[in-house]
């Protein structure tokens, strides 16, 4: 991440990995990224915001276009992770689950429903709207519930026996599960 933006997310996660997110200040911020205050509330309106911010960055902007499959999204969502896991992981573990939860759930729930469109029959899809909405609900927080999960339970992530068991859940699970009309 270049410019001025950048260079307070960098002081943000670098605060983030050294204290609670609760206990992190503006002015930390300002200080952290040798920037003044006002520049910060130039830019973003408080920590939430510089916190989305990071993850639209670094994270929703890199993951592949609705063309992939979802388990590629979601080895990817993973993969994207990793590569500044030591922020995550802490702010996931600061921050309340249901923080956590708020701001993931639309992303989540979009692809989601991208994949399920895919193991609905049509004539299922468009006769039972109540089965559409609650097998993407289930499904959505079933994969986020692991993804939050998974984050606070692990110290690091390994990538090569996740890949494998995503594969499995996909290959051998989820790739035999069609919807079609009763």
């Amino acid at each position: 991440m270049n410019g001025t933006k950048g260079k307070m997310a960098e002081a943000f996660k670098e605060l983030v990995c050294k204290k609670s997110f609760q206990k992190i200040t503006i002015s930390d911020i300002a200080k952290e990224s040798a920037m003044t205050r006002e520049n910060f509330y130039y830019h973003f309106r408080d920590k939430y915001d510089i916190m989305h911010w990071i993850f639209e960055q670094e994270i929703v902007e890199k993951l592949p276009s609705e063309e992939e499959s979802f388990e590629i999204w979601f080895h990817t969502l993973f993969i994207n992770t990793c590569e500044d896991y030591k922020y995550y992981r802490k702010l996931i573990k600061n921050l309340s689950v249901e923080e956590v939860r708020s701001d993931l759930y639309k992303l989540f729930e979009h692809r989601v429903r991208l994949m399920i469109e895919e193991c609905l029959d049509d004539s299922v899809w468009n006769l039972r709207k109540e089965k559409e909405d609650f097998t993407v609900t289930f499904f959505t927080e079933a994969f986020l519930g692991f993804y939050i999960n998974y984050i606070r339970e692990h110290e690091e992530i390994n990538l090569q026996l996740l890949q494998m068991e995503i594969k499995f859940l996909f290959d051998k699970f989820l790739s035999t599960v069609r919807i079609t009309k009763e």
